[in-house]
């Protein structure tokens, strides 16, 4: 759809690419980017907001940022919908 512009080349990367890229580089990209402070996470469902909390603290309250990681998500306030009328 985009041809030969920016957002015209494959989302899972080439096979060029792909054969370029190491192990090593890999890693390190997931180290840096898949942190504590750049993650969202979301509930959906029927769910309170300390049911939300509990499971998120079950499951992800030990993952603590790498060394030296630094927080590039953005700051957003929770938002927490009116029940649906009944």
């Amino acid at each position: 759809a985009f041809g030969n512009a920016p957002y015209g080349h494959p989302l899972g990367g080439t096979i060029e690419s792909l054969k370029a890229i190491t192990p090593k580089e890999v890693a390190d990209f997931h180290k840096i980017h898949y942190q504590p402070g750049n993650a969202v996470l979301v509930f959906g469902g029927d769910l309170t907001p300390a049911e939300g909390f509990a499971l998120a603290q079950r499951h992800f309250g030990d993952w603590k940022p790498a060394p030296g990681a630094g927080n590039i998500a953005p700051s957003v306030a929770l938002m927490v919908p009116a029940p649906p009328a009944r």
